[in-house]
């Protein structure tokens, strides 16, 4: 029986979003953020920059199971490859331009998903195994006006584009790859020219009644650079992330989200649990770099908590000579909590990492005093912080047990900390409800995803850090 057997349209993508979820927890990471509208005036399914996916309820309903997940799956990759921003990269206007980088990222998409063994509907440009390649084929097709003996014709120009090894390919490399071949297929005996009113296919040598159009044709890029574009479009049905993304006016659009992040948090996720689809790492990686200055974020935070208060009287020792600094006043420094999780999950690579981050603190922060506690199950170390020397002594903290994050917050009510500074990577036990004081998680880069945070900021070391 199947899994989503006699469910409505909306019922079937919301059991779909939770299948990825579990099985394939990259892409349903990402598809939690996103808004799914029904919506009739559209073909199939598409995609928006701001993450609203709407779909033909009659569409959804002839999809078996695995080609519904493929299909969710093709709509949040436009998302998590972050298609729209990479074409404004591009700053493509050609209207023929604009439809190759569409049709590349279908490519790719569809390359990755295949490959991964799903059933792709044969709405979009689907690849075919040769051996064991994958080539992906289908005909461009431009439909415009051109001159002919002073008259405006109406011709269509089909032009075969081959793509091998998609899967391996960026949309770039694709992209790149059919403008190259639109532009050198100008002796490809393969090309049709379709005039109206006539039942056949010109060829290169214009077998066709209007034989006038044959010295237009011997140059496929002069011919297609002299025509009025009216339309381009694919011998085969293509999802399109673009034509219907801006339909359904009135529809209540998806809040504003940090896709680079959640992306990040998707990708760890998913390798934490070992479920990465294959393929897809390149494309990952070029969307998160470059990586977010997370010092930046730590320091934003800090800097209004810290007092401003300075005086001339005890002048700083690191004024440069016969200049003098004003230094910190009596009493004004800010007292936080510093807890590092030393639980079992803490690799020692994490932990050199956090203490290498704490120094930088104490290095950047003079007026920045802090309380350092190690904290698996419980609190084993307390470590007074007053320079930054202190901070380079630190060595052998205890731990490797399980996570309780809630010891630490019960100590800060305890001494009245009014900020808790908690390097972790999120995997343990919160605290029921929020404390009344400022926290921030400084997260390992393979940490638990921001979502599992009940309460404070959450940013997250970059592995360039």
């Amino acid at each position: 029986m199947s899994l989503f057997g006699k469910l409505t349209p909306s019922e079937r993508i919301s059991k779909a979003k939770i299948k990825l979820m579990r099985e394939y927890p990259f892409f349903g990471y990402i598809a939690m953020y996103l808004t799914f509208i029904e919506n009739d005036k559209i073909p199939t399914m598409s995609v928006n920059p701001k993450g609203v996916i709407r779909y033909n309820p009659k569409y959804v309903e002839k999809l078996s199971d695995t080609q519904l997940l493929a299909d969710v799956i093709h709509e949040v990759s436009h998302i998590a490859f972050r298609h729209f921003e990479r074409e404004e990269m591009l700053e493509i206007t050609n209207p023929i331009h604009k439809k190759a980088y569409d049709y590349a990222n279908d490519i790719v998409v569809n390359a990755i998903l295949v490959a991964n063994g799903f059933d792709v509907y044969d709405t979009g440009l689907n690849p075919e195994k040769v051996g064991r390649k994958f080539v992906t084929r289908f005909k461009f097709s431009i439909r415009g006006l051109v001159n002919v003996n002073e008259i405006k014709q109406e011709i269509v120009v089909q032009i075969p584009i081959e793509i091998w090894d998609p899967e391996q390919k960026s949309s770039e490399e694709v992209y790149l790859e059919i403008l190259e071949q639109l532009r050198g297929n100008g002796g490809n005996s393969n090309i049709k020219t379709l005039l109206p009113g006539c039942s056949n296919c010109s060829d290169q040598n214009g077998n066709c009644d209007s034989s006038s159009l044959s010295d237009l044709i011997c140059n496929i890029s002069d011919l297609i650079n002299s025509m009025d574009i009216i339309e381009v479009s694919s011998d085969k049905k293509p999802f399109d992330i673009h034509e219907y993304g801006n339909n359904g006016r009135g529809e209540k659009e998806n809040e504003s989200h940090d896709w680079d992040k959640i992306i990040a948090e998707a990708y760890n996720y998913a390798k934490m649990v070992g479920k990465v689809p294959a393929g897809i790492e390149r494309h990952v990686e070029a969307v998160l770099k470059p990586k977010i200055d997370w010092r930046k974020v730590l320091r934003d935070l800090i800097l209004p908590m810290i007092p401003q208060d300075y005086t001339y009287l005890k002048p700083s020792r690191r004024g440069l000579s016969g200049v003098y600094l004003p230094s910190i006043a009596k009493d004004r420094y800010l007292e936080a909590l510093v807890a590092v999780d030393t639980s079992g999950s803490i690799s020692g690579q994490e932990l050199n990492q956090f203490l290498s981050e704490i120094q930088w603190i104490a290095k950047n922060f003079p007026a920045f005093r802090m309380t350092l506690l190690s904290i698996d199950a419980d609190i084993h170390d307390k470590i007074e912080l007053r320079c930054f020397a202190d901070v380079q002594k630190i060595t052998g903290l205890r731990g490797g047990g399980g996570t309780d994050f809630r010891p630490v917050f019960d100590y800060a009510v305890k001494h009245r900390k009014r900020l808790i500074i908690f390097f972790t990577d999120g995997f343990g036990t919160f605290p029921e409800r929020s404390p009344n004081i400022k926290t921030i998680w400084v997260v390992s880069p393979t940490g638990a995803p921001s979502k599992n945070f009940p309460f404070g900021k959450v940013i997250r070391i970059s592995n360039a850090a």
